[in-house]
């Protein structure tokens, strides 16, 4: 709880920095309310400034002086403190004696210091209530000796371990070289060339041009080589790339590890880590002493000179500061403060992910690079992550397929095609128009020039054997040739992809009604047993009352009829008593499913969307209420693993039939034709077709099955644009029920009406859809910070 003094300063803080993180505003509140003199008399810019920058509260450091001037200027008058003497400097012999002289940190690391001496250093970086609560380390020199034989040794494990441990990485990024480049950090290279790793020239020729803090969209089809571009950017395996730029790519899957979820967000710093690695052999050396004689002396002193740049380059990055920022990025990720101290893992494939992006978040490098990031996110969080990259103030290119995430973040689109980058200075939504324009365009003067063409060729060939007119002839024979060897180009409009579903014959109501409906976790999950994440926690449920419902089933086909009610009564209070309250995920939920309907699921992973997706299937059993379903009702499911769900050593023809058995080949090769899987397409192994193809056999089985409603769990996540807006436009045009999870705006906007969102164990509808629901967020993540 904070008193009035830090209450007061708290104010100062919001005057002069507005919208600083809390964690930090209470942390510097406390520290200057406790001795504003102090404060003052030392000065504000060795603390608060440094950071106001590494927070990027400010952009310079002039900007930083002028707040710390403001705040000085605040705190005087509030606690009536100041200088001693307001127009000269503070005489030395009035300064504490850590503080009398320049501090030369080499010095510092050979001789011991007075516990004055620490104290006050703690008191000036405002360490000491800052590691009560969050255990920070800093670069203290009384801690760097054991600190350097850490970092030795786990060197040494780091070079044993080999590649393998590389998969626990959140993200890669290679050290840069700040010897070249002049700091200069907007990108321009020119013939650019870039082939896939069987080989497959990706790039020919083009062009990098990007930026400093502009944010870019990379979109173009799946398998176009959009990834394989990130991932040469980071390498640094594009020629005359440049290398003095810190470059960080996201990684989408990595593997589990029992580091604490900060320390591995902290750690994707190589920069970070090789300069705490280089302090830490320099001030071993130090310690050790040097040899007498010039070569000593001159060691010393190179030494000494490079623990200054070294101490520069930790305060530029924002290193003192890093767990506290990280702290504050996991927890607008939604991390509990259980998950952010706990192994990764203990995390699901997507909360993993969420650890890689905010890794990335924490480093700000100079170009971020992001592929997918809203894949395993949810809503909320989606929402905060376009709120927090608007505000990006380095270069950022992402790849997504969330055409309205691009939307609200972006500021150009580049667009990945036919082994070049073309750039629009745009959102996504312009760029369409902008492209399709220049499309139009581009047919225009084609159709005009093979228009002048052929004129030219009708009178070549109508007067070519005429004598009087050989000169023209052979004029325009030349002409002709020369317009070949220009050559425009032909524009090549693909046309896109559009399927339809078939609409279904009117059923009795109810189709699909949720009553009273409550769900939750066993009673018999293990004890002593590391937590959980909510993800984890709702696919154990799902499993166990999975096991729960066959048994159930089995043993009601061997009992007889006259005992019906009496189980039927016994079942229930054996649901109720396995699931205490506490642990429900949602209770009494009433809602209905028709073939009006055009529903979506939000709220925070975890929640219970998916769970009750699967009650509805009759995949788990309430533990009270019940879900009515028509017993002639035709479901038709599609999910985010849609794609992945094929025999990929089969081919679709062969998928088709071994889903739906009594199929002929001839008949699933025809029905697969509507969907452009033809000819040998069709008989090619599922492997080995193209992101798009495998989405366009997954619509074909989710139409085969004529649905009455379709159920869908995140079904954008892996499809490119084309893919998506076949999948809406079908849905648009569908007269049956649609029920999805769903993260996409575009998705949500355009296919459903009712918005329900899963929170606090209540399944409640938005009647402001996703704009009220949006404004809550805000609100909420404004409340947090």
């Amino acid at each position: 709880m904070m008193n009035a003094e830090e209450r007061r300063v708290g104010e100062m803080l919001d005057e002069v920095a507005p919208g600083l993180d809390d964690t930090i505003r209470r942390y510097l509140s406390g520290m200057l309310a406790d001795d504003p003199q102090e404060a003052v008399t030392v000065g504000l810019m060795p603390t608060v400034g440094n950071f106001f920058q590494s927070l990027h509260v400010v952009s310079d450091e002039d900007e930083a002086e002028a707040k710390c001037a403001e705040l000085t200027e605040l705190l005087e008058e509030e606690f009536k403190v100041g200088r001693k003497n307001p127009n000269q400097s503070v005489a030395t012999a009035d300064l504490p004696k850590l503080l009398a002289a320049p501090v030369k940190l080499s010095g510092l690391a050979r001789r011991e210091e007075t516990e004055e001496e620490k104290s006050l250093r703690d008191s000036i970086w405002g360490l000491t209530d800052l590691r009560k609560k969050y255990n920070l380390t800093y670069m203290a020199t009384d801690k760097v000796k054991p600190r350097g034989k850490a970092a030795a040794k786990a060197r040494k494990q780091r070079a044993s371990k080999g590649a393998a441990e590389d998969l626990t990485k959140v993200s890669t990024m290679r050290l840069p070289n700040l010897k070249t480049g002049n700091n200069d950090r907007t990108i321009s290279v020119e013939n650019i060339n870039l082939a896939a790793p069987d080989g497959t020239e990706l790039l020919d020729g083009a062009e990098l041009k990007f930026a400093h803090g502009r944010r870019y969209g990379l979109v173009g089809k799946n398998g176009v080589g959009k990834t394989t571009l990130l991932k040469a950017m980071a390498n640094f395996d594009l020629e005359n790339f440049p290398t003095h730029l810190r470059v960080l790519h996201v990684r989408q899957e990595v593997a589990p590890s029992e580091k604490a979820v900060v320390n591995v967000v902290m750690e994707a710093d190589v920069e970070r880590n090789a300069l705490m690695d280089k302090e830490a052999e320099i001030l071993e050396r130090q310690d050790g002493g040097y040899a007498e004689g010039d070569e000593g002396v001159k060691q010393a002193a190179a030494d000494d000179e490079e623990l200054q740049e070294v101490y520069a380059r930790l305060e530029i990055i924002g290193a003192e500061s890093a767990e506290a920022r990280a702290r504050m990025i996991l927890a607008g990720l939604q991390f509990t403060e259980e998950q952010v101290n706990g192994p990764t893992s203990a995390l699901s494939g997507g909360w993993r992910m969420r650890v890689s992006l905010a890794a990335a978040l924490l480093i700000q490098p100079d170009v971020l690079l992001l592929d997918e990031p809203t894949n395993h996110l949810d809503l909320e969080a989606v929402i905060w992550l376009q709120n927090y990259l608007v505000g990006y103030p380095h270069t950022l290119l992402v790849v997504s397929h969330d055409r309205a995430f691009l939307n609200e973040v972006v500021t150009d689109i580049v667009f990945f095609n036919r082994q070049k980058l073309e750039y629009f200075r745009t959102d996504y939504d312009h760029y369409e128009k902008r492209r399709a324009e220049k499309l139009r365009e581009q047919k225009r003067i084609y159709e005009a020039h093979m228009a002048k063409r052929q004129h030219m060729q009708e009178f070549v060939d109508k007067f070519r054997a005429n004598a009087k007119r050989a000169s023209l002839v052979q004029s325009r024979i030349k002409a002709i040739e020369k317009m070949d060897r220009e050559g425009i180009e032909d524009v090549e409009e693909e046309k896109p992809f559009r399927f339809t579903l078939p609409n279904p014959e009117s059923l009795g109501r109810p189709i699909i009604a949720v009553e009273g409906v409550s769900f939750g976790y066993p009673l018999d999950s293990k004890p002593n047993q590391p937590k959980k994440t909510p993800e984890e926690l709702e696919a154990e449920a799902e499993a166990k009352a999975a096991e729960a419902a066959a048994a159930a089933e089995a043993e009601g086909e061997g009992a007889g009829d006259d005992d019906s009610d009496g189980d039927d009564e016994e079942e229930e209070e054996t649901k109720k008593a396995g699931v205490p309250p506490e642990r429900l995920l949602f209770h009494d939920v009433h809602f209905g499913v028709d073939l009006d309907s055009r529903m979506v699921l939000v709220g925070a992973n975890g929640a219970g969307k998916s769970t009750l997706l699967n009650l509805i299937l009759s995949k788990l059993r309430p533990v009270d209420g019940e879900v009515h379903v028509n017993p002639r009702l035709r479901i038709g499911v599609f999910t985010q693993h849609a794609t992945e769900a094929f025999d990929m050593d089969l081919s679709a023809v062969e998928n088709m039939m071994a889903e739906f058995k009594g199929q002929d080949a001839l008949a699933c090769r025809g029905f697969l034709g509507r969907f452009q899987i033809s000819g040998e397409i069709a008989n090619r192994p599922m492997g080995n077709l193209s992101g798009g193809q495998k989405s366009r056999v997954a619509f074909a089985f989710l139409t085969f099955r004529r649905p009455h409603v379709v159920i869908m769990d995140e079904p954008t996540n892996h499809l490119d644009m084309d893919a998506i807006e076949a999948l809406v436009q079908a849905l648009k045009e569908f007269r049956g029920g649609v029920l999805a999870v769903s993260h996409d705006r575009y998705f949500i906007e355009n296919v459903c009406r009712e918005m329900w969102v899963v929170d606090g164990k209540r399944v409640s509808r938005i009647a402001g859809g996703y704009d009220e629901y949006r404004e809550t967020i805000l609100k909420r993540i404004a409340t947090h910070n």
